[in-house]
C-alpha cells in the first residue's frame, strides 16, 4: 500500500489487477477468426468479412504501435491525440481510416483506465514513472469489432451508416463502446449527446469519460444528458445561452425585449448515443416533457397563503369569497407593482386565481378523505420535493400550485396557524406557466445519426420493433459473448413463485435470504418501489439474522445511520464495502437493476456467487433481464430467484405499483402464462403510443416553431399577439 494515497486508491488498484488477469485470459483464449465466427453465430454471414478482418488487424497494427510509441517515449501523449486527430480531419476523412482513429481513442483510454499516465506541473499528460506494462487493461477483440460493425466498415461507401443499434450483454462494456463512439465523432467534427434514462449513471459514465479521455480535451463537443435534459437543451439557445423559460418570462413580465436575428450552426453534424436504447423507445416514446417556468410576487404570497388561511377556518368555503377577497388583494397591489400590472393588463390572472383556489381545495378534499398526496411530498432542507416518476422526491418538478398549496397545507399543521411559523417563500407565492410540450418521441430526429446499446435488443416485442420503424433503424448489431455462456442459475420450477398474500410474501423473502447468507454469499433484493422496501425493512429486515443495507433514490442505509440519497455513498455501497461481501444483504429499488457493477468479493464467488431476489414482476421482459444481470457478470457465477405477490399483480395500485393489472393470477400461474399476458399487455401499449405519436408531434413542433419566433422576432409591438400563444402552449 505505499504507494498508495488512500484506501479507495488502492481498492482500485487492486479491482484493476483483477480485471486485467480477467481480460487477459479472454483475449488470449478467443482468437480473431473465433470472435468473427461468434459474431456470424449472433448476426448471420456477413457479406465482406474479409473488410472486417483486415479492418481489425489495421486497428490492433496501430494500438500496438501508438502504445510502444508512449512506452518507449518515441512520442508523447499529445502527439498520439494529434495524430488521431489528424486522421479524423473531417476534410480528410475517409471511411479508411476508422480503424486507425479507433486505435487512437482506445490506447489512451487503456493508458488512463490501467493507470499509466498522469498529468505534471505543466498540465501535460505524461507517462508515469512507475507501471507495469504487463497489466494493461484494453479492449476486448471482440467490443473492437462490434465498434467497427457499428461505423459500418464494411459498408458500400465512404459514409457512415446514420442508424445502427448494437446489443451488448451485460458486464461486458456497454461503457467503453459508448466512449469510444462518443470520442469518435467528435473528433470527425460532430455535436455528440449520450443519453441516459438514469441520472446516476449519466453522471458516472460522463465522469469516466472525461477522466479517461480527457488527454483529448473534448470540451463541449461530448454531452452525457439524462432524456429530461435534452428536452431542456431542445429549448435553448446555444448561441446566446437563453432558455425558453426566460424568454417566456421577459414577454410575461414586461421585461425590454430585444430580437435577436442570428442563426445556429446549421453545418454541425449532430449525433445522438442512446444508452439502454429499449428504456427509451419503451417507457419515454410517446410521452411528453412539460417545462415550467414561475413568475415568483410578494402579491402571490400573501394571497396564497390568505386562500389557505380561509380554507382551513372556513366550515363551508365559499370561491366567490375567496375569489373577491384575492382580486382586492391584487387590486391593492398593482398600482405599485409594474410586473404585476402588466400581468393584470394581458388578461392572464383570472384563470390562474381559479385554478389557485380549486387546487386548495382539492388539498383539502384530499386530507378528509384518502389523504393520496401524503407520500407524493416532502420537506427536505426547507424546500418542497415532489416524487417523480421513478420515486425519487426533487425540487425541480412541480404540478403547477399544488406542490405551492401542500407545502402550505404542511406548514400550516404546524401551528394551526402562519403566524409563528417561518415559511419558505421559495416554495410558493409563484403564477405556474406551462411553456409548451416537448415529445420524447421527436428527440431523436433532431440529430443527424442515431446509435444505440443496450443489453436486451433481442427482446423487443413486435410493438416494440413498430417503434424502431419509425425512426427507419434497421440495422442492428449483436455483440457474442466474450466470457462464454452464462454461469446464472435460474430454474423457473425452483426459483419462480407466487404467494398469496404480502406477509407469505415478505416471510418467504426472509426464508430465501437466509438460506444464502448460511451459504456465505450475499443477497440483493429489488423492490418495485420505496414503499415496499420501507415496509419490508421496518416489519421483517430483524428476522434475517443480518442488518441489512438499503438503496433507493432517496436516501441510503449504511448498515449504522440513514443518509441523504448521494452517489458517493451509492458507490460505496456497490463496490468497496458492503453489496458484493459475504454475509451482506442489500435492498433496493428498481432502478438499480441496470447499469450497476455490483463487485462480488472471491469467498462469495467460491460459494456461488451474488443471489438476486427480484420481488415484482416487470411490465416489461428487458427489465427482468437487466435485473438478472446484477449478477453472474462477467465470468462470475451467480443466481436468481423471481418471489411474486397474487395481491400486488392483481391489485398494483394498492401498494403504489404503477403496472398493468393482471387477470385471473394464483399460487399455481406459471411463469409462462405471466409472460404471455405481459406480451399482450406490452404490444398494445406500443400500439397505443404509435397512435399518439402525430398529436404529439404537432405539440412539439408548435413549442419548438414559438420558441425560434419568440428569440428572433418578438417586440414591443407584438408583445401582446405572442402572449395570446404562450396561453396555447
Amino acid at each position: 500500500m505505499s504507494d498508495s494515497d488512500s484506501y479507495e486508491t488502492f481498492y482500485n488498484k487492486l479491482e484493476k489487477i483483477d480485471l486485467y488477469f480477467l481480460y487477459d485470459r479472454k483475449l488470449k483464449e478467443i482468437t480473431i477468426d473465433q470472435a468473427l465466427e461468434l459474431f456470424k453465430e449472433k448476426n448471420g454471414n456477413f457479406s465482406k468479412l474479409k473488410i472486417i478482418k483486415n479492418s481489425f488487424y489495421k486497428y490492433e497494427k496501430v494500438f500496438k504501435k501508438y502504445f510502444y510509441d508512449i512506452i518507449d517515449k518515441k512520442k508523447s501523449i499529445e502527439e498520439i491525440t494529434t495524430e488521431a486527430r489528424k486522421n479524423a480531419n473531417e476534410l480528410n476523412f475517409n471511411i479508411e481510416n476508422i480503424p486507425d482513429i479507433i486505435a487512437g481513442l482506445a490506447v489512451i483510454l487503456s493508458l488512463s483506465v490501467s493507470d499509466f499516465i498522469e498529468k505534471n506541473h505543466q498540465g501535460e499528460y505524461v507517462l508515469k514513472e512507475k507501471y507495469n506494462k504487463k497489466y494493461l487493461l484494453q479492449p476486448h477483440c471482440i467490443q473492437i469489432l462490434g465498434v467497427l460493425m457499428l461505423l459500418d466498415i464494411d459498408g458500400k461507401t465512404n459514409t457512415i451508416s446514420s442508424k445502427h443499434l448494437a446489443e451488448i450483454l451485460t458486464g461486458q462494456g456497454k461503457s467503453w463502446t459508448l466512449a469510444l463512439l462518443a470520442g469518435f465523432f467528435s473528433l470527425v467534427g460532430c455535436q455528440v449527446t449520450v443519453g441516459c434514462y438514469n441520472d446516476y449513471l449519466s453522471r458516472r459514465d460522463e465522469g469516466d469519460f472525461k477522466k479517461y479521455l480527457d488527454p483529448f480535451k473534448f470540451t463541449n463537443n461530448v454531452k452525457y444528458r439524462t432524456f429530461e435534459s435534452m428536452c431542456e437543451e431542445k429549448l435553448t439557445s446555444k448561441k446566446h445561452n437563453k432558455k425558453f423559460r426566460d424568454i417566456i418570462f421577459d414577454i410575461l413580465s414586461g421585461e425590454h425585449l430585444s430580437p435577436e436575428y442570428s442563426q445556429e450552426n446549421e453545418n454541425e453534424k449532430s449525433i445522438l448515443l442512446i444508452d439502454e436504447v429499449d428504456v427509451f423507445f419503451s417507457h419515454n416514446f410517446g410521452a411528453m416533457y412539460c417545462p415550467g417556468l414561475r413568475i415568483k410576487n410578494k402579491c402571490f404570497v400573501e394571497m396564497q397563503k390568505d386562500i389557505w388561511e380561509n380554507i382551513m377556518m372556513s366550515k363551508v368555503v365559499d370561491k366567490n369569497q375567496l375569489k373577491t377577497l384575492a382580486n382586492q388583494r391584487i387590486f391593492n397591489s398593482t398600482s405599485q407593482d409594474k410586473m404585476l400590472s402588466h400581468l393584470v393588463e394581458s388578461n392572464l390572472l383570472e384563470d390562474h386565481l381559479e385554478n389557485m383556489i380549486n387546487t386548495a381545495l382539492r388539498i383539502r378534499e384530499d386530507m378528509r378523505n384518502r389523504n393520496e398526496l401524503r407520500d407524493k411530498y416532502r420537506i427536505i432542507d426547507n424546500i418542497i420535493h415532489t416524487k417523480d416518476n421513478d420515486g425519487k422526491f426533487v425540487s425541480t418538478t412541480w404540478y403547477d400550485y399544488e406542490d405551492s398549496f401542500y407545502y402550505l397545507k404542511l406548514m400550516y399543521e404546524k401551528q394551526k396557524s402562519f403566524k409563528q411559523v417561518h415559511l419558505d417563500e421559495d416554495n410558493f407565492g409563484y403564477l405556474s406557466i406551462r411553456c409548451g410540450l416537448i415529445s420524447y418521441s421527436e428527440l431523436p430526429n433532431s440529430y443527424d445519426g442515431i446509435f444505440g446499446v443496450s443489453g436486451s435488443l433481442k427482446a423487443l416485442s413486435a410493438g416494440e420493433e413498430s417503434l424502431l420503424i419509425y425512426y427507419n433503424i434497421h440495422k442492428r448489431s449483436y455483440y457474442p459473448s466474450f466470457f462464454g455462456g452464462s454461469k446464472l442459475k435460474f430454474s423457473i420450477p425452483n426459483d419462480f413463485v407466487i404467494k398469496d398474500c404480502k406477509n407469505d410474501w415478505f416471510d418467504s423473502i426472509v426464508t430465501r435470504v437466509r438460506r444464502r447468507i448460511a451459504e456465505d454469499r450475499s443477497v440483493l433484493i429489488f423492490f418495485y418501489n420505496e414503499k415496499l422496501l420501507d415496509e419490508f425493512f421496518t416489519f421483517y429486515s430483524g428476522d434475517l439474522r443480518v442488518v441489512p443495507f438499503y438503496i433507493t433514490q432517496n436516501k441510503i442505509f449504511d448498515g449504522h445511520k440513514d443518509r441523504v440519497y448521494s452517489d458517493i455513498y451509492v458507490d460505496k455501497l456497490i463496490k468497496d464495502e458492503y453489496a458484493g461481501h459475504h454475509g451482506k444483504v442489500t435492498l433496493l429499488t428498481r432502478v438499480f437493476g441496470r447499469g450497476v457493477d455490483f463487485q462480488a468479493e472471491a469467498k462469495v464467488n467460491e460459494k456461488g456467487g451474488i443471489h438476486v431476489i427480484q420481488t415484482f414482476f416487470s411490465m416489461n421482459v428487458k427489465e427482468e433481464i437487466q435485473i438478472k444481470g446484477r449478477t453472474a457478470r462477467k465470468d462470475d457465477p451467480g443466481s436468481y430467484e423471481l418471489v411474486l405477490c397474487r395481491e400486488h399483480l392483481e391489485e398494483p395500485d394498492s401498494v403504489g405499483m404503477k403496472t398493468s393489472k393482471f387477470v385471473n393470477i394464483t399460487k399455481e400461474t406459471t411463469y409462462d402464462e405471466l409472460d404471455k399476458q405481459r406480451t399482450e399487455i406490452v404490444d398494445l401499449f406500443c400500439r397505443d403510443k404509435l397512435k399518439n405519436i402525430q398529436a404529439n408531434k404537432n405539440r412539439h413542433e408548435l413549442t419548438v416553431s414559438f420558441f425560434e419566433r419568440a428569440i428572433t422576432e418578438c417586440n414591443e409591438n407584438n408583445r401582446q399577439d405572442f402572449i395570446k400563444e404562450i396561453k396555447t402552449l
